[in-house]
C-alpha cells in the first residue's frame, strides 16, 4: 500500500464511521468560539459577558445534541442534560417562573419514553 492509499484508509476511517466526527472535536470547537468571544470582550467589540450570562444554559443543549449526534451518550442522559439546560434557558429569558416545578416532570416523560424504545428494541431483538 502506497502513502496516498494509507492516507485515504486513515482519513476513512476515522471520518467514515457512522458515529460522524468525535465529541472531542465538537468540545474543541465549542472552546474556540468561547475563548474567542471572551477574546472579544476584553477589547470592547461584543459584549460577550453579558450574552454568556444570559445564554451560558443553551451550551448545554447544545452539549446534549452533539452527544445525540455521535451516540457518546444515551439517549436518556443527553434528554436530560438537554432538559437541564432548556429549563435553565426559560428560567433566564423569564419564560418559566419555577425552574423545579417543569423539571421533574419533563425527566419522567424522558425516562418513560426511553423505556418505551429500549422495550421495542427488546421486542425487536427476539
Amino acid at each position: 500500500m502506497n502513502e496516498h492509499q494509507q492516507f485515504q484508509h486513515n482519513v476513512h476511517i476515522e471520518f467514515g464511521n457512522r458515529r460522524g466526527l468525535p465529541f472531542r472535536f465538537w468540545m474543541g470547537i465549542l472552546l474556540v468560539l468561547l475563548g474567542t468571544g471572551f477574546l472579544l470582550n476584553v477589547f470592547d467589540i461584543l459584549p460577550f459577558g453579558d450574552l454568556i450570562g444570559m445564554y451560558w444554559p443553551s451550551v448545554l443543549m447544545v452539549v446534549a445534541l452533539i452527544q445525540l449526534a455521535t451516540r457518546s451518550a444515551s439517549f436518556t442522559s443527553a434528554g436530560i442534560l438537554f432538559t437541564v439546560g432548556a429549563l435553565l434557558q426559560a428560567n433566564k429569558l423569564g419564560w418559566i417562573d419555577h425552574f423545579w416545578s417543569a423539571f421533574w416532570p419533563i425527566v419522567l416523560i424522558i425516562i418513560g419514553i426511553s423505556m418505551l424504545l429500549n422495550l421495542n428494541d427488546k421486542k425487536k431483538g427476539s
